[in-house]
């Protein structure tokens, strides 16, 4: 096979391949479209998913840790102290109990320690790991993230295959000397396309709840200094779907916001991947044993 491709001319080469490039983009998005039936359903109201949730949602496990860390402040779990060299001391309060929720729990055993060493901890992103997977099964669960498809991944493989074959028949094309510039444009588009039409994690219906989020939750941030006026809805969903930025120039958590931001500014690759087709139980609030991993990190939970 590797001989037939090589005898085809260059410029037969390039409308071949423009034309399996042009009907396996089309076939990937006509697939895409199809398998994504998350629009049948209706969304949640937001604040009937737990603020951790929401956060994953929004900005990734990066998130998650932002309102997780602004949580527990909040309830006085957790203090932060900013010592002479402006290094910033996580603390917690004795004086509280442990803290229900398995992602808090986490933090809890984690955090006496400096707030950048804290992110950098793999011990602490290993067990935070199946609490961020059962995040994100619950957002399948509301169809806000895409369930995998099995029986349609052959389909993102056409565009590969492609691209690999422009590959082989570059590589051939610059050993013998042969123009290559038009294929490696080709080539350059083909992968960008490619990269675009690959679906996100997010589904369609998820891509508008988050798009919704900012004037669903933009009253939020006039009520940060004034608590008893948030009628039960918990501070840190405006940390979950706004992020910290909403807290600058609040009285009340000005300070943890300038605290907090340059940290994870410089740490916004935590080592956490999550995988989309967790095989858990996702969606409830067990307790777990802290240090050893989330025994349930669903909607529930303090």
């Amino acid at each position: 096979m590797l001989q037939a491709l090589i005898a085809i001319p260059g410029n037969d080469f390039i409308v071949y391949f423009l034309i399996a490039a042009t009907l396996s983009s089309l076939l990937l998005w006509g697939v895409n479209r199809i398998s994504d039936s998350s629009r049948n359903y209706e969304a949640p109201f937001p604040t009937k998913l737990h603020p951790y949730t929401l956060a994953l949602l929004r900005g990734g496990e990066k998130a998650v840790l932002e309102t997780a860390l602004f949580s527990l402040h909040q309830r006085g779990i957790l203090n932060f102290n900013t010592a002479a060299n402006g290094i910033t001391q996580l603390e917690v309060n004795p004086e509280v109990g442990l803290p229900k929720h398995p992602i808090d729990r986490e933090i809890y055993y984690f955090a006496p320690q400096p707030l950048p060493q804290f992110f950098r901890n793999p011990k602490f992103t290993a067990v935070l790991k199946p609490c961020i997977t059962r995040l994100v099964h619950e957002l399948e669960q509301y169809h806000l993230y895409r369930t995998p498809q099995l029986h349609f991944q052959w389909v993102r493989l056409i565009p590969w295959t492609v691209f690999a074959i422009g590959i082989v028949k570059l590589g051939f094309g610059i050993s013998h000397d042969k123009p290559v510039a038009f294929l490696v444009i080709a080539l350059i588009v083909f992968f960008i396309l490619i990269k675009i039409l690959v679906p996100s994690k997010l589904s369609l219906l998820g891509k508008e709840f988050l798009a919704a989020l900012p004037t669903r939750f933009d009253w939020i941030r006039h009520k940060l200094d004034a608590p008893e006026q948030l009628r039960g809805v918990d501070p840190a969903f405006a940390i979950a779907a706004l992020g910290v930025s909403v807290l600058a120039g609040s009285m009340i958590f000005d300070t943890f916001q300038q605290q907090l931001a340059p940290v994870t500014n410089n740490n916004s690759n935590f080592g956490i991947e999550s995988d989309g087709g967790s095989d858990s139980d996702g969606g409830s609030s067990g307790d777990s044993d802290g240090g050893g991993g989330c025994g349930g990190c669903g909607g529930g939970g303090d």
